[in-house]
């Protein structure tokens, strides 16, 4: 499932680095509070960690991965245009299939962003997330899924990787305003008894950068599509004694 701000191009690598940064003999567990399309979960959940913990604060994301990983999920075997709008105006919220449709079958990927329509008869958005989910279920067998704030999480003595929207795009959110400032001052409480890592453009002081690489800022091929870096940070702060 590829949406904007997605990892599914630059999941394997994040996930090389982050079991570099912390492997499994280090910690109890590896946790992600914003789970989303699971493209760093979908490579770290074979890598040998005790425990595997996904969280969003998105309850129908979370709904759709559980009925992923426990094969209860049927999608239809046509989504037109019309169709969408049926499934966007429906009443039964939480019903997997919708989110999945919610999100696998809207332009760029936003939550109910308009419909994907393919103008050149080379894509078929319906078989790539029925495919996105029948390779990914194997990979998450074995992880644990809740929906719940970030703030609300007890964790203690695992690896964390966090990937939060990031300010200025819409990414996969659906859950509304995001407070960068609070979600910085609880990551680097996290980093108490936790290996965190995040996933941002930039991080206040304290933070360092131990990875970046360029990845493309949409989804679509043109010639004027962008680049974008991406990195991961750690918190470290430097003393003055």
């Amino acid at each position: 499932m590829k949406y904007v701000g997605g990892k599914h191009l630059i999941g394997k690598a994040i996930a090389q680095q982050l079991q570099t940064l912390c492997p499994p003999d280090m910690c109890l567990g590896y946790v992600e509070p914003f789970c989303g399309s699971l493209g760093v979960m979908k490579y770290m959940a074979d890598a040998g960690y005790k425990s595997y913990e996904a969280y969003d604060k998105h309850s129908d994301l979370i709904e759709m991965w559980k009925a992923v990983r426990d094969e209860r999920i049927v999608l239809p075997d046509v989504c037109t245009e019309s169709d969408y709008g049926l499934w966007k105006d429906s009443s039964f919220e939480c019903i997997p299939e919708r989110t999945a449709i919610g999100y696998g079958m809207s332009y760029g990927g936003v939550w109910w962003g308009g419909y994907a329509r393919d103008t050149t008869g080379e894509h078929d958005y319906l078989k790539y997330l029925k495919n996105g989910f029948t390779k990914i279920l194997p990979k998450i067998k074995n992880v644990k899924f809740k929906a719940s704030d970030y703030r609300d999480l007890d964790i203690s003595e695992k690896l964390v990787y966090l990937d939060p929207p990031y300010q200025g795009t819409k990414g996969y959110s659906a859950v509304g305003h995001f407070n960068h400032n609070e979600f910085w001052t609880w990551a680097e409480k996290l980093s108490d008894n936790n290996s965190v890592v995040v996933s941002s453009p930039s991080a206040p002081e304290g933070w360092i950068q131990v990875w970046a690489t360029q990845k493309w800022r949409n989804l679509q091929h043109s010639l004027t599509r962008q680049t974008a870096t991406e990195r991961l940070f750690i918190y470290a702060p430097i003393f003055d004694f």
